[in-house]
């Protein structure tokens, strides 16, 4: 959704294109090269999808379709993919080929007909879950540090940064409310 909100508000690519509903976009025949190639500066690339009549689906570059896929797809993949591998842990490997989680990874496998202990599949779960964990500790740390720093700021009804004061007790200088005004307005 974010990439339709980027390629929709990128004003060179608006005069080629219409919004049509939330997360669609309607791109007349006579003007699909020029979207093509407006598309293409931005780093993406435009393909027909089958079965329409001239239908845009818009593919990231350098991302590799099996990295892209739902659990079907990756399951009707793996079948293939699967007498292939030379590894000693399939999971590891089934892991790093599709771009999936280790207790993703065992669930599919299993689907698949490999043998994998239950524990491995509780361990990994733990593991996703003390990392998911971690990762919102220090995001809420990042949050209050900014927090913390933005409080620090200081400010009165002259200006809105007070840089310091000039001697104990002096008058304060910085930058004044106008002048941020001024910077806003350019």
């Amino acid at each position: 959704m974010l990439l339709f909100f980027a390629v929709t508000n990128t004003e060179a690519i608006k005069a080629y294109c219409l919004r049509a509903g939330e997360g669609h976009l309607v791109v007349p025949s006579n003007r699909e090269q020029h979207f093509r190639k407006e598309l293409e500066k931005l780093g993406y690339s435009c393909r027909s999808r089958l079965g329409t009549a001239g239908g845009l689906g818009i593919v990231s570059k350098g991302v590799p379709k099996r990295l892209r896929m739902n659990r079907a797809a990756r399951l009707q993949s793996a079948k293939h993919w699967l007498p292939t591998y030379e590894g000693r842990d399939p999971v590891k490997g089934y892991r790093n080929w599709f771009g999936v989680s280790t207790a993703c990874a065992i669930i599919e496998l299993r689907q698949l007909g490999i043998k994998i202990d239950e524990q491995r599949l509780i361990q990994a779960k733990r593991t996703e879950e003390s990392k998911a964990k971690q990762r919102s500790r220090k995001r809420q740390q990042r949050a209050e540090k900014y927090i913390a720093a933005d409080e620090l700021l200081e400010s009165d009804e002259t200006f809105a940064y007070i840089a310091g004061y000039t001697g104990v007790g002096g008058f304060p200088y910085g930058i004044t409310w106008e002048e941020v005004e001024a910077e806003n307005d350019l």
